[in-house]
């Protein structure tokens, strides 16, 4: 099969994979409305912007750099875990830092808490298998269909069972968690190479500098997408 060949394949596999993954996010939205109040999304949607604002301050790049890298990619795959785990702590502190003045800014003691469990989801992105992407350098996506129309699912049911019983924010925010510790499960045990825990300066130079400039784009990109969600957090 030809390159051209693969790539059009690929593309109806990523098509597929878009359709399951809106159509699982329909329903669990149509179930999560049907058992929270309106206040309880709102305070779940001021966890992921605080966790998203992180996110994008640090984003190193790194996964883009291995999509793009030559065969010799799977080299950089344990230094760019340890990066990645360095830079999941580095996360989940600074989002512990900024759970209190959050829920002075939100006028929200619930916050408070939320963004403290939430703290917990970038430490366990940060554990994630970065030879993810080998689905997509590889052009592999039926594989890549099956991995995330997997952690959708086991979204989808985790997340709706815990709103029925729990009828909360913090129900949304572990099922998060829990479906972010499912997708490290799998990323190391379908995926390889699976990374060690080692650690090359010559390696981290390189990745470094090829997304010496994702931080700000990133940066710029999250404050105009999430700039009205927090003036109209704020005001109501």
């Amino acid at each position: 099969m030809g390159y051209s060949e693969k790539a059009v394949k690929g593309l109806g596999w990523a098509g597929f994979l878009q359709i399951a993954l809106k159509g699982i996010s329909f329903i669990k939205f149509i179930i999560i409305a049907r058992f929270l109040f309106p206040a309880e999304l709102g305070i779940f949607g001021v966890a992921l912007i605080t966790t998203g604002f992180f996110d994008a301050m640090t984003e190193t790049g790194v996964s883009s750099y291995l999509i793009q890298a030559d065969d010799k990619h799977n080299k950089y795959i344990s230094t760019a875990w340890v990066t990645s785990i360095i830079r999941g702590i580095v996360l989940s502190i600074l989002t512990l830092i900024a759970a209190y003045p959050v829920s002075i800014f939100f006028d929200n003691k619930s916050v408070f808490v939320i963004v403290l469990v939430a703290s917990l989801i970038p430490l366990a992105k940060g554990l994630i298998n970065p030879s993810e992407i080998t689905f997509q350098k590889n052009l592999k996506f039926n594989k890549d269909f099956y991995y995330r129309t997997s952690i959708g699912v086991f979204d989808f049911f985790v997340a709706s069972a815990l709103v029925i019983i729990y009828k909360n924010a913090l129900a949304l925010v572990v099922a998060l968690l829990f479906s972010t510790l499912f997708q490290v499960v799998l990323s190391f045990i379908f995926i390889s190479p699976r990374p060690h825990f080692v650690f090359e300066k010559n390696k981290l130079r390189d990745l470094f500098h090829f997304g010496k400039w994702m931080p700000f784009i990133s940066a710029s990109n999250c404050f105009v997408e999430q700039l009205d969600g927090i003036i109209v957090g704020k005001m109501f």
